[in-house]
Order: C-alpha cells, then sequence, then structure tokens
C-alpha cells in the first residue's frame, strides 16, 4: 500500500479517511530510509502549503483509487518526535485538501507568451518551444491555440516521450490538456538538491542554505558547483540509457572562475528559488563578484519544459563586468551566430554558447561574454537538439486548472 501526493512518494497509506463534501482529510505515518530521505519527504509535503506555483496537485493512493485526483488549497502538519531522526518515522502526520471541480477528470491550460529577445544578430522570428507535453497518458489535448506550431517527440530519462512544439513569437499562445495523477509530472521542470549522497527533488520555494542544487527537464540537466569545482551541463541519451555530461562555468572579467551558482570559485552563492512549477523553474543566486569584493552578482538559471537550453539573467550591484558561458577546460569552438559552438562533438553532443549583445569569444578555451563591461546581460547554456535560435524567444509559461 503507498499512495503520492504531489512529488511525494509515500511507502505507507492513509491510516484513516475522511471526507467532508469535497474536503478529503487522512492521517498517516511518515517512514523513510535515513534522516536525509525523511527531511526531503517533510519539505516535499511542507512545500505544497500555499504553493503558488502549483495550485492544483495529483494525489494517487493504491488503496482507494476513486480519490485519484487533483486537489488545491493542501494544508499539512507534521509533528516532530524525539527519535525522529535515528527511526526515521513521525507518527500521525495530517494532510486535508479540496477536490478542485472534476477533479479526476482535471483539465489544465498553458498560456505562453514568447517575444523576440533584444539581439544584436538581426534574428526577428526564432522558433521558439511553446508547447510541451505527454500524450501517453492525456486523455484529452488541445492545441487549437497553437496551430502554426512544428511538432517532434523527444524520449525522456524516464522513458517517457513528450511532444515539443516549437512556433515563432507569439504573445498569446495556449494550449490545454488532461492528464491522469500518475504521470502530471512526466517531463516536468524539476529543482533538486544534494543532501547526503542522494538528490531530492525540491517542492516550493524553501531551500537549505549553501545547497548544492541542479534543475531539469528531463531531456537537459544543469548542476550548481560543489566547492571549487565548476558545474556540468548534461543531455539525456537515450540509446546509451545515460545522462551525458560536460563541465562548464562563467567567464567573469574580475579574473575570478566563477563556478555555476557562485560569485568565485570558492564562494558559496545565496540561494533562492524564484520559481518552481512542473512548465518553468528558476534559481536564483547571489554572491561576490570576486572573492573580498563588496558588489555582489545576481544570477538567475532559468528552463522551461521541454527546452533545448538554460537562460541566464545577470547584474551586479554596482560594478561593471564582462560576463558569460565557458568550458571548464580548454574546449575548441567555432565562431556562431549569436555565440560560439563546440567543434567537437562529445558523445554526439555539442554544446552552443549564446550572448545576445555584441560579444568577445574565445575559442580556444571555449568562453563568449558581453564585450562592452556592464552592470547587466544575458546568455544561455544550449545543446545542439536543434537550431540555436530557440533561446532568442523569450518565453514565459503559466499553467494552471481550468474547468472543461
Amino acid at each position: 500500500m503507498s499512495f503520492t501526493l504531489g512529488r511525494a512518494s509515500l511507502s505507507t497509506s492513509p491510516k484513516t479517511i475522511n471526507v467532508d463534501g469535497r474536503r478529503v482529510s487522512f492521517t498517516f505515518d511518515l517512514v523513510a530510509t535515513s534522516a536525509d530521505h525523511l527531511a526531503a519527504l517533510r519539505q516535499q509535503l511542507s512545500g505544497l502549503v500555499g504553493n503558488g506555483d502549483e495550485t492544483a496537485v495529483p494525489f494517487t493512493w493504491s488503496e482507494d483509487a476513486s480519490l485519484d485526483g487533483f486537489y488545491t488549497d493542501v494544508q499539512v502538519t507534521i509533528p516532530s518526535t524525539p527519535v525522529m531522526l535515528v527511526s526515521y518515522f513521525i507518527q500521525d502526520c495530517t494532510v486535508s485538501m479540496t477536490q478542485v471541480t472534476g477533479f479526476a477528470n482535471a483539465y489544465f491550460e498553458v498560456t505562453t507568451t514568447a517575444l523576440t529577445r533584444t539581439n544584436s544578430h538581426t534574428i526577428t522570428s526564432p522558433s521558439c518551444v511553446q508547447v510541451a507535453g505527454y500524450l501517453g497518458s492525456m486523455d484529452a489535448f488541445d492545441w487549437s491555440g497553437m496551430r502554426t506550431a512544428t511538432f517532434t517527440t523527444r524520449t525522456l530519462s524516464d522513458g517517457n516521450a513528450i511532444t515539443i512544439g516549437k512556433a515563432n513569437p507569439n504573445p498569446d499562445n495556449t494550449f490545454r490538456f488532461s492528464a491522469v495523477p500518475a504521470s502530471f509530472y512526466v517531463g516536468a521542470c524539476t529543482v533538486e538538491v544534494l543532501d547526503g549522497s542522494t538528490w531530492y527533488t525540491v517542492v516550493g520555494r524553501n531551500v537549505a542554505r549553501n545547497a548544492v542544487w541542479r534543475i531539469s527537464n528531463g531531456l537537459i540537466r544543469f548542476t550548481s558547483a560543489q566547492g571549487a569545482t565548476s558545474g556540468t551541463f548534461e543531455v539525456w541519451d537515450n540509446t546509451a540509457q545515460a545522462w551525458e555530461s560536460q563541465n562548464i562555468r562563467h567567464y567573469i572579467s574580475t579574473g575570478s572562475i566563477n563556478g555555476i551558482g557562485r560569485g568565485n570559485g570558492t564562494t558559496q552563492g545565496f540561494l533562492t528559488i524564484v520559481r518552481n512549477g512542473p512548465e518553468t523553474v528558476s534559481v536564483q543566486c547571489v554572491a561576490p563578484v570576486s572573492a573580498g569584493s563588496a558588489d555582489s552578482l545576481t544570477v538567475v538559471y532559468t528552463l522551461n519544459r521541454g527546452a533545448a537550453h538554460v537562460a541566464v539573467s545577470w547584474a551586479t550591484s554596482g560594478a561593471s563586468v564582462s560576463f558569460g558561458p565557458m568550458f571548464t577546460a580548454a574546449t575548441g569552438c567555432t565562431a556562431s551566430t549569436g555565440g560560439i559552438t563546440q567543434t567537437t562533438a562529445v558523445d554526439g553532443n555539442k554544446l552552443l554558447f549564446l550572448v545576445p549583445v555584441a560579444s568577445t569569444t574565445d575559442l580556444v578555451n571555449g568562453a563568449v561574454y558581453n564585450t562592452t563591461t556592464s552592470p547587466i546581460g544575458q546568455h544561455a547554456f544550449m545543446v545542439d537538439a536543434g537550431t540555436y535560435t530557440e533561446y532568442y524567444g523569450a518565453v514565459a509559461w503559466r499553467q494552471r486548472v481550468v474547468v472543461k
């Protein structure tokens, strides 16, 4: 017996369950395999409360599938016990939640607003990802708001395939879908943190200080620095059934090596989750521009569902710098529109580093950055899984549950 609520998967069933109209409440025991696992489960459940990034979450119960569906207004109480960190067990936790209208057959609407990113490369009509969904379990999918999209299918790290639609920028594209609760998160974006030697999914925006983090959409994965290391950009290879990884970092004109999520080579960035929804995740890191500097560098990393790139926006508190993407080790690259492309493929993949403004390139070491020092800028890390112009369509996603 087991149940899932949102992204939390529990190994025991509810002990008591009450249904009062559309309001459902139950008690259960929280059972984990380690202290880190217990903390992660507690975070995943408590993160559902007041979560504006996920206003409706799926619930499944192996013992009574008639309650499987989507719920809102989730309230969670998890007590503490004197031995929970050694027993990995918390008794009599409680959850109460409200069924959305048509909860077992909920309908979701996704609105994507896409504009051409301001650039110096005469890119005016980029083809960018504005639709992504799992067709295997969806009993309805309405593409009518995206008639001009070009569709492809990609296989995810969990073995499922999603359909991705690309279109030219449009300020008001929409599509709707209905999914069974068990597969609602197929192809969804995730934020994970490393606890011990295990990665755990974060729900909501609360996260521990000094966390090592990564973001993923099942197609690409982007991991922060650990200690004085750099970071990684990974691509899922379904044939090899593996994540194929390359080490990356930032170039910065102050002379310090910028690890992903760090102001310099060793200083941990102050971490904030700006958004954490199935359609989009954004992680913000703030750290000194260089060791001992009074000026801070704020960097925001954003990943959308179905995208092949991580978009990076950055700003400093006062100092003007040149800043951009870079390989950790010297990597030969070729100049391309908007940036540079890795010359020799690694595991069949070439990484692209893109800067929308006039840029300086280092084709020997593999770096590109804004030519003129500035207190603000943008760039991207991208895999060659399509056209590089994808990044130049700045796309904002918003998903909500609607009545059919």
